[in-house]
């Protein structure tokens, strides 16, 4: 898709790709043909391992996955001790950590 994407007539200035393995894909792309995060900035999402890798330096929206895996396990905990209080939703703000493949001025 992104060699699609970077193939057009107008190329994007930015891509945002589903998730850090995803945005991998992307930045091979840009590679190949001799793009820079200054040409192309680029995110992915979950700021998994990979994205700190400093060859990578991938920019990712971090979910907060582990606090909300905690907290998955400790409803499932608390509903099968029969606590009938728990929330219907919790809502866990993400944060966007900045590294390299952002482009100007990172």
């Amino acid at each position: 898709a992104a060699t699609r994407v970077l193939a057009r007539a107008t190329r994007p200035t930015a891509i945002i790709a589903s998730n850090d393995l995803a945005a991998l894909g992307v930045q091979r792309a840009l590679d190949e043909r001799g793009l820079t995060p200054d040409d192309v900035a680029l995110t992915g999402y979950d700021n998994s391992f990979l994205a700190s890798i400093a060859g990578v330096s991938l920019t990712s929206v971090d979910p907060h996955n582990a606090v909300i895996g905690r907290e998955a396990a400790r409803w499932l905990i608390e509903a099968e001790a029969g606590k009938d209080s728990l929330p219907s939703e919790l809502l866990v703000e993400p944060r966007l950590v900045v590294r390299r493949s952002s482009g100007k001025g990172i």
